[in-house]
């Protein structure tokens, strides 16, 4: 009986408690719902974040991503998928960017560059993560209300995360990097160009040579430590002379009331230093005066091109990661060197250089190959280092004089180069040889110059769409293909089939041609017709 009473009052006071814990949450809630809810301001969705360009490391242990946040400093995260355990590091700020603008060209570039700068790069052996840094918000800010110049503002950084204690290398100064694909051991990255107090460019010095001082040893700091980040880069701007848009009327824009009548001097990219980083001891190698670069899946060869004040030191050098062999330009001399583009298997190299007309007002550029693995350079045949492995010189293979290059055509050095799947197919880019540069000295004077806009009821697109295009046009370039082992050219695109999609092994290509339905674009977009293009001899195939 007793022990009856004892459980009723049990159960009598539990029944209790929960009514009391019942009308104590209800009351909380009560108070909370009766306070006014604040409205949300800038200030929060500008810090609202979300997860970008998420990575997973090869052995599948680690995670890692960008937290960029909308309007306000970010971070990279870096976590360890078995342990749960997460490392933060920050990346700087992104400031909110625009709907890209395809009618600016390169901009499909620019925005893959950007792109890539948020991405957080592995190594193949899971030891390291890499990833850009961009300016603090507030050191951007300060640096705008103070005018600085551009050379003057913030500049990009590296960073390295350690991921066997979450310690982070910072770099400063770093415009890009890159990390082999397959290869570990390695990582490369190009420097920003010297403040103004020291030289940006060396006068003097042998270009492609190992610096004699290494590059900057950097220590490893605590993520809390880390210090605020470099700058973004800006687009470089270049004066392109050009055509107007095929068959229509030009639009005349030549100066203004004011203007002086000399053009601009263009502005030549001199390069900077490359750094090569051994990561497994640390040590460093730098080249002087480096304008673009490639590393190798494998992490065995580094390819970059020089661009150097002293011009005869130009070329495209190649050096061995796996011995302190200096540098061996595969070709050099005066001229611009670029577009370096690897095949599928990295045995092949591709690239542009106008090195054989460097001196003409309108130089031509020609598309040369470099085979990987040694050729003619055998045993340091042509150099002065024992140590140097074999290596081939790049060959020409297209130019204007190519048989089947179309006389009134180019190499373009604005279109990219691309293999196919097999490596049996390079595809580049023709265009129309550009319109000579004008002599400053002979142009009228700008209150003498007329300003008119000149369009024709005819014309396939209307003038505000030729205002827009205009750029377009005057970079536009056709898709042609050099067979790497018949040795042959194939123009495949011209002016009435300018856009064509190659497939994947390089036989075939889809070409689209919609000058027949321009006009009535204006109100019913989108018509085209589709051919079918054999990229052995360019033939063409209307897809009914």
């Amino acid at each position: 009986m007793n022990s009856l009473r004892r459980i009723s009052r049990s159960s009598v006071a539990l029944v209790c408690a929960l009514v009391l814990l019942a009308t104590s949450v209800a009351q909380v809630r009560s108070q909370q719902s009766a306070q006014p809810k604040r409205a949300i301001t800038h200030q929060d969705y500008d810090t609202w974040r979300s997860i970008v360009s998420p990575q997973i490391s090869r052995d599948g242990k680690f995670v890692a991503y960008a937290y960029m946040a909308q309007d306000a400093d970010s971070d990279i995260v870096v976590r360890n998928i078995a342990t749960g355990k997460e490392w933060r590091a920050p990346r700087g700020y992104r400031p909110p960017a625009p709907p890209p603008d395809v009618s600016i060209p390169g901009s499909a570039e620019l925005i893959a560059e950007q792109a890539r700068l948020v991405r957080p790069l592995f190594t193949a052996d899971t030891r390291f993560v890499a990833f850009g840094i961009e300016p603090a918000k507030a050191d951007l800010n300060k640096a705008k209300k103070e005018k600085k110049r551009p050379e003057e503002m913030p500049k990009n950084a590296l960073g390295l995360m350690d991921l066997s204690s979450g310690q982070v290398a910072k770099i400063d100064r770093v415009k890009n990097f890159q990390v082999p694909e397959d290869g570990s051991g390695f990582i490369a990255y190009l420097m920003e160009a010297k403040p103004s107090g020291n030289a940006t460019a060396r006068d003097g010095g042998d270009a492609g040579k190992t610096a004699a001082p290494p590059g900057p040893k950097v220590e490893p700091s605590p993520i809390a430590a880390a210090s605020p980040p470099g700058s973004s880069p800006t687009a470089r701007e270049t004066a392109i002379a050009g055509k107007p848009e095929p068959g229509s009327s030009p639009t005349v824009r030549e100066g203004s009331q004011g203007s002086t009548s000399r053009a601009p001097a263009k502005k030549k990219d001199y390069g900077t230093d490359l750094v090569l980083r051994n990561t497994t001891t640390g040590t460093e190698r730098s080249f002087n005066d480096v304008l673009d670069y490639t590393l190798s899946k494998d992490a065995k060869t580094l390819v970059f091109t020089v661009s150097s004040k002293k011009e005869e030191t130009n070329g495209v050098y190649v050096v061995s990661t796996q011995n302190e062999a200096a540098p061996v330009a595969v070709i050099s001399g005066k001229g611009k060197y670029q577009k370096l583009t690897w095949d599928e298997e990295q045995t092949e190299l591709a690239f542009v250089s106008d090195r054989d007309d460097a001196d003409a007002k309108q130089p031509k550029f020609k598309v040369y190959l470099w085979e990987r693995g040694g050729g003619p350079l055998a045993k340091g045949s042509n150099n002065n280092h024992a140590n140097t492995p074999a290596i081939s010189p790049a060959i020409e293979v297209v130019s204007s004089s190519s048989p089947g290059f179309r006389k009134d055509f180019v190499v373009s050095d604005k279109a990219n180069l691309s293999f196919s799947l097999d490596g049996s197919r390079l595809f580049l880019g023709a265009a129309p040889s550009p319109e000579p540069e004008k002599n400053a000295d002979e142009e009228v004077s700008a209150d003498e110059k007329v300003i008119a806009d000149l369009w024709h009821w005819k014309d396939d697109y209307i003038q505000p769409i030729q205002r827009v295009r205009a750029e377009q046009e005057r970079q536009r370039s056709y898709r042609a293909v050099y067979l790497t082992k018949e040795k042959r050219f194939v123009q495949l695109a011209d002016e009435s089939m300018e856009n064509i999609n190659p497939s994947i092994d390089g036989r075939f290509a889809v070409g689209s041609d919609n000058r027949g339905y321009r006009i009535e674009s204006d109100h019913n977009p989108g018509y085209s017709d589709f051919y079918v293009i054999n990229a052995s001899d360019g033939s063409r195939k209307l897809i009914r």
